[in-house]
């Protein structure tokens, strides 16, 4: 039996990214900054977000059916140029891909709603068609990135009622694509004292809290992180990231 002992990365890249927030807060514009970014867009908004993205069949950016999401992975699948040119595949928004994938399958089973199924059926076919776009972008080595919206959620909390952030996704979304990522991040405006004065100022977390979900498998964000200028986002994570890493490895 062989045995070999994992080495934590040195590095963001080759992980899986959830970015989720309001609308407008910046999650495209920082999707658009991590190198070699590939967008398959299913909603509307991206026009002020300079990006690379796939176009359907028709030339059109924004995808409104999932056969045509199917076309253009198989494309991606076959043409080795992808792969050069690019190491991240974005769904954004993850939210209407999963609507998407939804829709096809009370076509193909001909019902107007997943519940017209036998119980559970049409939420578990949807879950397979999911997973099998996003299994087949990872069998050639892609990592991937998907956006949503948030949504507001009351849940217990120690015996009191409280208002969570959630990213918009229902429960089959969230088996499916959750457990796959290493990072959730939650974009939100923070409130800065600068001077007497409190400014509000774009922040992403990937810290645990009781308020929003959020998620960090390497630990390295420990607290939420300002993005001051909406051109150096990623910059400003991967400076955060680099800090973490050499401090440890000095220690």
């Amino acid at each position: 039996m062989n045995i070999e002992k994992t080495v934590p990365k040195k590095t963001m890249y080759n992980s899986n990214w959830f970015l989720y927030g309001a609308p407008g807060i910046g999650k495209t514009t920082l999707a658009s900054q991590f190198p070699k970014s590939l967008f398959i867009y299913t909603e509307a908004g991206q026009g002020f977000v300079s990006s690379d993205c796939v176009l359907t069949e028709h030339d059109n950016q924004v995808f409104t059916s999932f056969k045509e999401i199917q076309f253009v992975v198989n494309g991606i699948l076959k043409d080795p140029e992808y792969k050069e040119n690019y190491d991240v595949i974005w769904f954004d928004t993850v939210d209407n891909f999963i609507d998407l994938a939804f829709r096809h399958v009370c076509d193909l089973k001909h019902v107007e709603h997943a519940s017209d199924l036998q119980w559970g059926k049409g939420w578990d076919l949807t879950s397979q068609e999911i997973k099998l776009i996003i299994s087949k972008l990872q069998s050639v080595g892609f990592t991937l990135g998907f956006i949503s919206h948030e949504f507001s959620k009351d849940h217990q909390f120690k015996g009191r009622t409280i208002t969570k952030i959630i990213p918009n996704l229902g429960t089959t979304a969230r088996k499916a694509i959750l457990p796959l990522v290493d990072f959730i991040g939650y974009m939100y405006m923070s409130p800065i004292k600068i001077g007497s004065k409190l400014v509000n100022k774009r922040a992403i977390s990937f810290v645990m809290h009781s308020e929003y979900e959020s998620k960090d498998r390497s630990g390295l964000f420990t607290e939420p992180i300002i993005l001051e200028d909406s051109n150096t986002c990623y910059s400003r994570l991967e400076e955060v990231w680099n800090k973490k890493v050499s401090a440890i490895e000095e220690n």
